[in-house]
């Protein structure tokens, strides 16, 4: 292993690594994906304090999957829809905007796990509807957002009794979001934010799952990052142009967070 210190503003080039390669085996395509999307949208401005923004999008999907050992043809599907976006925006004051807005999307298939009858095959894509109203902030050099939202889409799961992966009902995702952003210094920006969830599965044939909680939906999961800036003390105006040494930062920028999450969601299989 070959290591080094690197300064920007007077790189040092490394030899190649010596890494071999075996390029006689055949790579197979798993899976190939065209997705085309065509958005129109506008800002309606009634007043100083009211204001609608209103779109639509068509947008079409072409999946192919193949499978992962022989390389043939598995599942192939096109399908395509028309997606509304309306939001309506009232300001009671500058500093201030609430709003309500509804969205769909098309979203792409679930693809069947490896344990499944049907492994590896592309579920057909499906809509996916959003409610939201929230309030939005500016004090200072900080931002806060705070919103309740209602998200239904597609559930899918592995039957126990065939063992076939497929589409069966609905997940009504029900939670609020807080978020805040603040400048705490000039070179240093902090994110955060917590978001509390109540999934479940509704408009299932199978009773069994019926009520339940979807997999991998935690109840509630905070994170927190900034990011910052390395500047030079004698001339922080020009810190981008500055040398900065890899072992110090990487770039004139750098990063660093923590997500947390929990408790786990029951398996509804």
């Amino acid at each position: 292993m070959t290591t080094s210190v690197l300064n920007l503003s007077n790189p040092a080039y490394l030899s190649d690594p010596d890494i071999s390669i075996d390029l006689s085996s055949s790579y197979k395509k798993t899976q190939e994906t065209l997705r085309q999307t065509v958005s129109l949208g506008d800002l309606i401005t009634f007043d100083e304090k009211w204001s609608m923004l209103i779109g639509g999008a068509y947008a079409r999907i072409h999946d192919k999957k193949y499978s992962n050992t022989t390389g043939e043809l598995t599942s192939d599907y096109e399908d395509g829809a028309f997606t509304p976006c309306v939001s309506l925006m009232f300001k009671p004051i500058p500093a201030v905007t609430t709003y309500a807005s509804y969205m769909e999307a098309l979203e792409q298939g679930a693809i069947a796990p490896d344990s499944a009858a049907n492994a590896n095959v592309q579920l057909e894509p499906y809509l996916s509807r959003q409610f939201e109203v929230g309030i939005k902030s500016v004090i200072g050099r900080t931002n806060l957002n705070l919103s309740l939202f209602r998200i239904e889409k597609a559930n899918a799961y592995t039957d126990s009794v065939t063992n076939i992966y497929s589409e069966d009902g609905r997940q009504v995702h029900t939670g609020a979001e807080l978020s805040v952003t603040g400048r705490v210094t000039d070179n240093l920006t902090l994110f955060g934010g917590v978001t509390v969830l109540d999934a479940v599965i509704k408009k299932s044939s199978n009773s069994a799952i019926e009520g339940k909680s979807p997999q991998a939906v935690p109840e509630v999961t905070a994170r927190l990052y900034g990011v910052g800036r390395n500047t030079d003390a004698n001339d922080p105006g020009q810190s981008a142009r500055q040398p900065v040494h890899l072992r110090d930062f990487i770039g004139s920028r750098f990063w660093c967070g923590l997500v947390l999450s929990g408790p786990g969601s029951i398996p509804c299989s």
